[in-house]
């Protein structure tokens, strides 16, 4: 079943926030969705920080060097197969209900 909604989010040095950015996407009382994060070449902990977080619908994708957010954000949108794209920066979290008051 291919997800109604597919979260963007581009990543580069962003393992103190991470991990919040995705437990709230987790928390979502809409569950259709897929994030496909894309490392823009982190040299933190970022790729391991989001590793952790073991969910079908998140899908990492790694980038060897730092190239941007317009490109991390056209690489992870290549990989959607979502009917909408909601972009979410990696650093930012949102509320338990969007996507379902949204749709």
């Amino acid at each position: 079943m291919n997800p109604e909604i597919s979260v963007i989010i581009a990543a580069y040095n962003v393992q103190d926030y991470i991990s919040h950015c995705i437990t709230s996407l987790l928390n979502q009382t809409f569950a259709n969705w897929e994030a496909i994060i894309y490392d823009d070449g982190s040299t933190d902990s970022t790729v391991n920080v989001v590793m952790n977080h073991n969910d079908f619908r998140i899908k990492l994708i790694k980038g060897c060097i730092n190239q941007g957010i317009g490109i991390a954000r056209q690489c992870a949108f290549a990989q959607s197969s979502g009917k909408y794209i909601y972009i979410l920066d990696a650093d930012d979290w949102i509320e338990k209900d969007p996507f379902e008051i949204m749709l």
